[in-house]
């Protein structure tokens, strides 16, 4: 054999795990890689949280570029008489304005009432925190007995933290809806006919836990969900 052949022959990869058998990975708080011995479906905390990187008991931090550009929008605003028309905002009693002053979180919730912004560096989001009622498309879906049914429900949702779900999630609205109407048809794939519809009661709580504790992430809630049929 030659010294090319002999060569070849012990570069073989001796890595001869299957990629779907590796054991996965996590990193620690020193920030060293570290083997996940549990593996298990990650819930929405375990991702690093847009809220918790914002600490409302400390001013907002600017640099001296956002300073001069704060000083002279307001310097603007308080000479040229029509923007004064733009400077009061008021949200109602079932609102909060969440203010983005040049893209950083301008304290907490304003509202209800009147008060004042900047029209050329801030962008509000209104939140509103009233209950709101979403009808669940028909579901198609075959229970554990291997029956096919088709079930729809009512779900709905309160905003308990304006903040939250703003920072945390995209859209709270589109999250919600599409989360619960896959969180009902995986719960009611777990019943057999008679179960779903003997068991009603227990099922309508089983979902509205199990949709909570993801979206209180998000601050929503969930006062209730019903199957309808």
């Amino acid at each position: 054999m030659s010294a090319h052949q002999e060569l070849a022959a012990v570069s073989v990869d001796t890595d001869t795990t299957p990629l779907q058998s590796k054991r996965p990975t996590k990193r620690n708080d020193s920030g060293e890689l570290v083997v996940d011995d549990h593996g298990n479906r990650k819930k929405m905390d375990n991702y690093q949280s847009v809220y918790a990187m914002w600490d409302p008991d400390k001013p907002v931090q600017w640099s001296c570029c956002e300073i001069v550009l704060l000083f002279f929008a307001w310097l603007i605003c308080a000479v040229i008489p029509v923007f004064w028309f733009c400077m009061f905002r008021t949200v109602r009693d079932y609102e909060r304005a969440l203010i983005f002053r040049l893209g950083k979180v301008k304290g907490g919730a304003e509202g209800p009432g009147v008060f004042l912004i900047n029209p050329l560096t801030d962008n509000i989001v209104v939140v509103d925190l009233r209950i709101e009622t979403y009808n669940l498309p028909p579901q198609d879906m075959m229970t554990k007995d291997a029956v096919t049914v088709t079930v729809d429900a009512i779900s709905f949702m309160k905003v308990i933290d304006p903040i939250l779900a703003v920072l945390e999630v995209d859209d709270y609205r589109f999250a919600f809806r599409n989360f619960s109407a896959t969180t009902l048809r995986s719960v009611l794939g777990t019943y057999d006919l008679q179960s779903l519809l003997s068991e009603r009661d227990e099922i309508n709580k089983k979902i509205q836990r199990i949709i909570e504790d993801e979206t209180s992430m998000w601050g929503v809630a969930e006062p209730a969900v019903e199957i309808k049929d």
